[in-house]
């Protein structure tokens, strides 16, 4: 997927997002170093982590920095609400002032 192989210049992801993580890590010590705006960073640095324990259902607050590209969010939401499911191996009740899945 080109938003996860080159993300840094990929037009999936907002460009004031790119720009702030090209900013970032301009002077990073390491070429291993992350930013926050990766995709799949918060997943894997703190959510992978409770896949292992029983939950009952998730709250979503999407917030609104994928404004730019609402239709891209319409056909993603829905396949990150079945990978959550599918990691949890239980249909969990997905809660978002959005959409409801």
């Amino acid at each position: 997927m080109p938003a996860l192989a080159n993300w840094r210049q990929s037009d999936y992801i907002m460009s004031w997002c790119r720009e702030r993580a090209n900013l970032n890590l301009k002077n990073a010590t390491t070429s291993l170093q992350r930013h926050t705006y990766e995709p799949c960073f918060n997943f894997e640095a703190a959510i992978a982590r409770l896949v292992p324990y029983a939950i009952k259902g998730i709250v979503w607050y999407q917030g609104e920095s994928d404004t730019e590209n609402c239709e891209l969010y319409q056909k993603l939401f829905p396949l990150f609400v079945q990978d959550w499911r599918r990691q949890w191996k239980a249909n969990l009740p997905f809660i978002t002032s959005s959409f409801q899945a």
